[in-house]
């Protein structure tokens, strides 16, 4: 994935005809790699040059700021071999196969949309890996050279190869999933916000509420423990019924700012309400073992605000910034080119804006967030070294591992009063009956 993006958003319009474009951009430093695989999106949800892959991009860019951790490469070699299990996306079956090599830093994330039974709109599989060679290289694969254990009771840190997402594309009635592809503030009854299901997804992808490190967190009243969590909640979490999410409702600040709302790790996806990370969502991670870049602003914000100054000869565009970033807004008068208005600002912490003159040719705006300083975050790019089969010894006798993968899937809250509440149940396997209305509709689970 690019180091630096544009990100469109959703289009308003302003007095005097002017469409103005919500958007924002990030240029940074990274340490993580999200890498795609579309080999199983048969349906071409994510197909280049759709919506569903920007906003799949932009869901990932966001991690890919977020999280420091150094993940070896994964290189098969000689008698060193592995699998990989994933929840393949059109058939919804358990698949296992011989994964090409996977470099440093690189997480790799199979994608793909089909009608996903029952209530739920989306699933996310924390994927399984299967190690056979010299006792060096399953060790290494365990961990991808972190310093850690990841398997087992005493599991600290989280280390995964990747995994698999699925979108559902048929509502309960049959009818096509409407998903709404905006980025920031949206209009009412748009769909689906697309960008926060697949913000939970990836957060599932990478253990959230399913890896060892999670559970070993997870007290006997189902709440969670994890020390930066408790820290951000200002106690431990009760979790959902199936142990891998917050409970429905609870809340957090958006990360990086004071604003409050649903967490993006609920159960449930409510219609017209977007659901960006937390700083409880981000513990959450922090707690399984990722190094989590400290006060990130709000994913893909800021929103563009404008104001059309007295006179009508003037307007004033407005944004929150971060002392974090530096700030270009650029302007297009045929959505396709942009130019800046004016020079790059440095940001500060709360309300930033520009007063422009009244544009007769502009049709849009484009704020383009930049990283002030990419080395502030400490991030070295460098790559674990593979231990070498004949670091065994000759005659070693091969052995192998087996870590199954685990995944959960995401319900919708319906726009009704009557709601359609389905969490997720990662690593059981069963349904439940439908309850009465505003109760639990269904429950599915894959391990």
């Amino acid at each position: 994935m690019r180091v630096c993006r544009d990100f469109q958003n959703q289009f308003k319009r302003l007095p005097l005809g002017l469409l103005v474009i919500l958007a924002s951009g990030v240029g940074h430093a990274k340490a993580l790699d999200i890498q795609f695989d579309f080999s199983r999106d048969t349906t071409r949800f994510f197909a280049e040059g759709t919506e569903g892959r920007r906003i799949l991009e932009s869901a990932a860019a966001y991690y890919e700021s977020a999280l420091l951790d150094q993940l070896g490469a994964l290189i098969p070699a000689g008698v060193n071999t592995f699998t990989v299990d994933f929840l393949d996306p059109p058939t919804q079956a358990l698949v296992e196969i011989a994964r090409p090599p996977i470099p440093a830093n690189t997480v790799v994330v199979y994608v793909g949309a089909s009608n996903i039974a029952g209530t739920f709109i989306g699933s996310g599989w924390h994927g399984g890996i299967y190690p056979s060679g010299t006792n060096a290289w399953l060790d290494y694969v365990d961990t991808r050279g972190q310093a850690g254990i990841v398997y087992g009771a005493g599991a600290n840190e989280v280390a995964p190869w990747g995994g698999s997402i699925t979108v559902d594309t048929l509502d309960e009635t049959g009818a096509p999933r409407q998903w709404d592809y905006s980025l920031g503030v949206r209009p009412a009854d748009s769909g689906l916000h697309l960008y926060s299901l697949l913000i939970h997804e990836l957060a599932h992808v990478l253990g959230f509420g399913i890896c060892d490190s999670w559970k070993r967190r997870v007290d006997a009243n189902s709440r969670f423990t994890g020390a930066k969590a408790v820290a951000a909640n200002g106690g431990a979490i009760q979790l959902d019924s199936g142990r891998t999410h917050w409970n429905l409702g609870t809340t957090s600040l958006i990360y990086g700012t004071a604003v409050q709302q649903k967490t993006a790790m609920d159960p449930i996806l409510i219609a017209e309400l977007p659901s960006y990370p937390t700083a409880l969502d981000m513990a959450g991670l922090a707690d399984i073992g990722w190094n989590v870049a400290p006060a990130l602003p709000a994913p893909l914000t800021p929103v563009i605000t404008t104001t059309l100054n007295p006179g009508s000869t003037s307007m004033t565009v407005g944004w929150q910034g971060s002392s974090l970033f530096q700030y270009t807004l650029l302007t297009t008068t045929d959505l396709t080119s942009w130019r800046a208005t004016g020079p790059t600002l440095a940001g500060s912490t709360g309300s930033m804006q520009m007063v422009l003159p009244i544009d007769g040719l502009a049709k849009g705006y484009r704020l383009l967030v930049e990283n002030r300083a990419p080395s502030a975050t400490g991030m070295a790019l460098g790559r674990s070294v593979i231990p070498a089969a004949a670091n065994e010894g000759d005659g070693e006798v091969l052995k192998a591992r087996a870590h199954p993968g685990n995944g959960a899937m995401q319900g919708e809250a319906g726009r009704s009063s009557i709601k359609a509440e389905s969490p997720w149940c990662g690593g059981c396997s069963r349904a439940t009956a439908s309850m009465n209305a505003g109760s639990l509709r269904g429950r599915v689970a894959r391990r």
